[in-house]
């Protein structure tokens, strides 16, 4: 947290970000994908479907894989 805080407080870290972003957000991106991929975010949307008082909405972006899921 400290370390994080002192990038923020010298102005690193935004630097980075827009680094990031100029670049196309592969960091982001990369790290997006490999976090859906956890087993937790593939149980979710099953689990949320067997309960309907929840109403389930799926995600943008996330309809191909929940479709892909069920098969």
């Amino acid at each position: 947290m400290r370390k994080i805080l002192a990038e923020i407080r010298d102005g690193s870290f935004a630097k980075k970000w827009i680094e990031e972003n100029e670049k196309g957000c592969p960091n982001f991106l990369a790290t997006r994908e490999r976090e859906q991929r956890h087993p937790i975010e593939q149980l979710g949307p099953k689990l949320r479907a067997m309960m309907p008082f929840l109403h389930p909405i799926t995600a943008p972006g996330l309809e191909k894989k929940a479709a892909a899921s069920e098969k």
